[in-house]
């Protein structure tokens, strides 16, 4: 339907609880995309946005990252952030500062990076320990037709700025 009324492009929230009980319900987003992937064609699609850091392990969103790439045939980009209280804060661990969650992130690109690029790691550092892991299903097999999932940011112009420039990221709130 969104195609049909002109969209190109839709992101889809990756929350636990809807912001309002007027928003309703909050689905797992990653049963969604695969329900998008199925019902489009050109419709590009990413997450607004997965942390990858609080409720969901950095190689638990690789892996989800990269299997809605290959169903989606390059229409599909991650959007990542350092979470939020209401929707990250979720499995009783303690709320951490904004510099220990900036940290977080950078590690957990750096992880999804590592097993998008290489599909192994053996990655140790402070705020997540990551061994031996590989990405191995059926779009990967071959090398030639590996999808390339992308990474995007939605946060404030002066966060991004500082921080996702040591990445190679696009960030549409850079301009808007």
């Amino acid at each position: 339907m969104a195609e049909k009324h002109g969209f190109s492009f839709a992101n889809i929230s990756d929350h636990f609880h809807p912001w309002t009980d007027t928003q309703g319900q909050s689905p797992f987003v990653w049963a969604v995309i695969g329900g998008i992937a199925h019902a489009t064609e050109q419709l590009e699609l990413g997450t607004w946005v997965t942390c990858p850091t609080m409720r969901m392990h950095p190689a638990i969103v690789a892996h989800a990252a990269a299997t809605a790439a290959a169903m989606m045939e390059g229409r599909f980009f991650l959007g990542v952030g350092t979470g939020e209280n209401l929707n990250d804060h979720i499995l009783g661990a303690g709320w951490p500062e904004t510099e220990v969650r900036q940290e977080r992130l950078e590690e957990a690109i750096a992880i999804i990076r590592l097993l998008w690029e290489a599909f192994r790691c053996a990655f140790f550092a402070r705020a997540r320990t990551t061994r031996c892991l590989a990405l191995r299903f059926w779009p990967f097999d071959d090398a030639a037709h590996r999808p390339e999932p992308r990474l995007r940011s939605w946060c404030r112009p002066e966060f991004c700025v500082a921080f996702f420039s040591r990445f190679t990221i696009e960030s549409p709130s850079l301009t808007s």
